[in-house]
């Protein structure tokens, strides 16, 4: 392998240099009492976040306008409830679903129509069984929605709802677990839908599925491990998640899906507070994200940052294969890793938490490498392999 010359950047350089195209501005927080588990969308260049819960379920929504910055609240949905589904069809958005408070055996089966230009709701078909906590997505003029919580049992189950008639049909059920608090993007006609809890199991795992061929398929996993109430979105034709909790911390590291080659890749961590049960939604193609709470007081939050993805053209965003092997995986003083498919630029690697912080970084110029891991945190982490400003690859790491 050719060995090259490099500048030895300190830790704090790196990181900011290695996130320099992606950027968090914080905007206006909501203009009423902070909340997890609301539902957020967008409609006519316009964000819409409602309902939610703060300690009792709530029914009012607002409106923000990106153009200046504010908020102003709109018409409230007909009843209280939280753990809702969202998706948008057109000019009308649709809510519906969730519980009322802690009553998590007899969900919500109600669903409402939004018109933005009256400001009004109006009912529409229910669903057959009441439902909470799955997640919504809206693909080909048709709306979705999948898994949740039916009041006894975790449940996997698939919905498509025709605006045309007013009616639901069942579709092809979800292949993995059923499951509450999964996270879910859409990328053109594929949605993608992953990650949740189901008691006992918190999951990394994500699945596409195709509106046109009513198919899912599975793609590679979530790189930050198994993680709930994650919030996600899409720009820019990728989808981003972040947040969420892990079963030991709130979360704050951010992730990056690109679909052409079914890979994450670790962004800048979300500059708010660790957060779970957040919203967000793409306005004129950028990301919107917030709100959420943090552990089990729990502290409710109002804040709203926008996400700025950068250029990330060119060959600057090239991301290449090298094979990467870590052994042993899990670690507990040291690591090795080999790369199956060197790189003859191949600079420095980073190893990085799940908050998206790196911990440590170390030059290279051989195929095989020592990572010291002593002194490390015990928990998950990523081994990334940089050139200059391009990340070619990762693969996760648990220090034990």
């Amino acid at each position: 392998m050719k060995k090259i010359s490099i500048l030895i950047f300190a830790l704090t350089a790196f990181a900011s240099y290695s996130f320099s195209q992606n950027n968090w501005v914080q905007k206006a927080s909501l203009s009423a009492t902070g909340r997890g588990f609301a539902v957020a969308f967008s409609l006519n260049d316009m964000g819409y976040i409602g309902s939610g819960v703060t300690g009792v379920s709530l029914d009012d929504f607002w409106e923000y306008d990106p153009a200046d910055n504010t908020w102003r609240q709109v018409a409230s949905i007909p009843s209280v409830r939280h753990y809702a589904y969202s998706f948008v069809i057109g000019d009308f958005a649709f809510v519906g679903g969730g519980i009322n408070g802690t009553q998590s055996t007899s969900p919500i089966s109600s669903f409402h129509k939004y018109d933005p230009s009256k400001n009004k709701w109006t009912a529409i078909k229910s669903l057959t069984k009441g439902l909470f906590g799955g997640r919504a997505f809206a693909s080909g003029g048709k709306g979705y929605i999948v898994m949740g919580y039916n009041g006894t049992a975790y449940v996997k189950n698939f919905f498509e709802y025709d605006p045309n008639n007013d009616s639901w049909t069942q579709k092809t059920n979800f292949p993995g677990t059923a499951r509450l608090n999964c996270s879910s993007f859409s990328i053109g006609n594929n949605s993608y839908v992953g990650l949740g809890f189901d008691g006992a199991t918190y999951f990394d795992d994500f699945y596409c599925y195709n509106s046109d061929s009513d198919t899912w398929h599975q793609i590679n996993s979530f790189p930050g491990g198994g993680v709930t109430a994650a919030t996600a979105f899409s720009a820019g034709g990728k989808g981003y998640v972040g947040g969420g909790y892990d079963g030991a911390d709130d979360l704050k590291g951010f992730y990056e899906y690109n679909s052409a080659n079914d890979t994450w890749t670790i962004k800048k961590s979300y500059e708010g507070n660790a957060f779970r049960g957040g919203v967000a939604v793409t306005i004129k193609d950028k990301g919107y994200m917030g709100l959420g709470y943090f552990g089990t007081g729990p502290s409710m939050y109002d804040e709203w940052f926008m996400y700025e993805a950068g250029t990330n053209v060119g060959t600057n965003s090239i991301r290449q294969n090298l094979g990467i092997s870590l052994f042993p995986n899990p670690a507990a003083g040291y690591c090795i890793l080999n790369l199956c498919n060197p790189h003859h630029s191949t600079s420095r690697i980073a190893l990085v938490n799940m908050s998206g912080q790196v911990i440590l970084t170390k030059n290279i110029s051989l195929e095989s490498t020592k990572i010291q891991l002593d002194g490390i945190q015990t928990g998950n982490y990523v081994v990334q392999v940089w050139d200059g400003i391009r990340l070619l690859d990762q693969q996760k790491i648990v220090k034990q």
